[in-house]
């Protein structure tokens, strides 16, 4: 995420990766296919942080406040 953060999606590279993580480039390829499944991952991070609303009657309000603090996230990054 910081890489990310720091250098956008074109600056992210699996060597600038594996740089930031003290490995190999190669090492990375064991854990991640491609550069996508690594953005896949980041998406899922940031979208995991945001705390699902209370179960209620009101299903639409949910959906409201999950949709507004998931974009609220993306934003941060």
């Amino acid at each position: 995420m910081a890489l990310l953060d720091e250098h956008g999606i074109d600056g992210l590279t699996m060597r600038r990766l594996a740089q930031l993580l003290d490995v190999t480039p190669t090492a990375l390829y064991w854990h991640v296919r491609t550069k996508e499944d690594v953005l896949d991952l980041a998406v899922d991070r940031i979208f995991g942080d945001v705390p699902l609303p209370e179960v209620t009657d009101d299903w639409r309000t949910a959906v409201r406040t999950l949709i507004r603090d998931w974009r609220a996230a993306m934003l941060r990054h």
